[in-house]
C-alpha cells in the first residue's frame, strides 16, 4: 500500500528513536529514569512512553496491508495528522480504546509534559501550577495508592496505570485479530482437505448434484 514503493533499506534517523519498540533492558532503564531522574526527566520520559503506547494502540486498528511508510505519513512526517500527543489521545478515545476519565488524565499529563518541556526556568512537581494539574489526575483502585505521598508519585502511578490500561486493550485487539486469522486458516485447511478426499461428503468437486 505504500505510496513510495520499495527504495531499499532506509538510513536510521533521529525519529527512529521515538518509533522503535523498547527492549526489556531499555524498559528497565526507563523505569530507573522515571523513579530516580529529575522531575523534568520524569515528566518527559513518562509522557514519551505514553505517546509511544498510544501510537501502538492506534496501529492495532489499521488495515493489515498498512506498511511502515504509510504509518510514517500518519505519525511522523511534518504536518502528519497524528504527530502530536493531543491528536493521538483524541483519536484513541474516538476509537473507544479508553473512556472519558482516561482521556482527561492523558491531557493533564500532556499539559504537565509541555510545562516541563518548554519552561526554561527550573520547575518541579511541587510548583503550584504543576501540583494543580497533578491533583486533577484520578487514581485507579488496584493500581495506585489513593494516598500518594507526593505529586510526582501520583503522576508516576497514574502514568503507569494508563500504560497498563492502553496496552491491555491493545493486546486484546491483537489477540482477536490472531483468532480471526486462525479461524480463516483452519477453514481453508479443512476446505483443502475435503477437496483432496474424493470420498468426503463435503467435497464440492465430487459431490455435485
Amino acid at each position: 500500500m505504500s505510496r513510495g514503493g520499495s527504495r531499499g533499506k532506509q538510513k536510521p534517523s533521529l525519529s527512529d528513536l521515538s518509533r522503535s519498540e523498547l527492549t526489556i533492558e531499555e524498559l528497565e532503564l526507563w523505569k530507573q529514569e522515571l523513579s530516580s531522574g529529575t522531575d523534568r526527566a520524569c515528566a518527559l520520559v513518562a509522557a514519551a512512553y505514553l505517546d509511544h503506547v498510544l501510537q501502538t494502540a492506534i496501529k492495532s486498528y489499521f488495515r493489515a496491508d498498512f506498511e511502515p511508510n504509510d504509518a510514517n505519513e500518519v505519525f511522523s512526517k511534518p504536518q502528519a495528522p497524528l504527530s502530536s500527543l493531543s491528536g493521538k489521545i483524541d483519536v484513541a478515545f474516538a476509537l473507544a480504546h479508553f473512556g472519558s476519565k482516561e482521556r482527561g488524565d492523558l491531557h493533564a499529563i500532556r499539559r504537565i509534559r509541555n510545562a516541563f518541556a518548554h519552561s526554561p526556568r527550573p520547575i518541579e512537581f511541587t510548583h503550584d501550577l504543576i501540583a494543580l494539574e497533578c491533583n486533577k489526575l484520578s487514581v485507579e483502585a488496584g493500581y495506585a495508592s489513593p494516598n500518594a505521598s507526593s505529586h510526582r508519585e501520583k503522576f508516576i502511578l497514574r502514568c503507569l496505570d494508563l500504560v497498563l490500561t492502553i496496552q491491555t486493550k491493545s493486546q486484546s485487539i491483537w489477540e482477536s485479530k490472531v483468532r480471526e486469522i486462525r479461524k480463516k486458516i483452519d477453514g481453508l485447511s479443512n476446505f483443502r482437505d475435503s477437496i483432496r478426499d474424493p470420498s468426503n461428503p463435503l467435497n464440492p468437486l465430487y459431490n455435485k448434484k
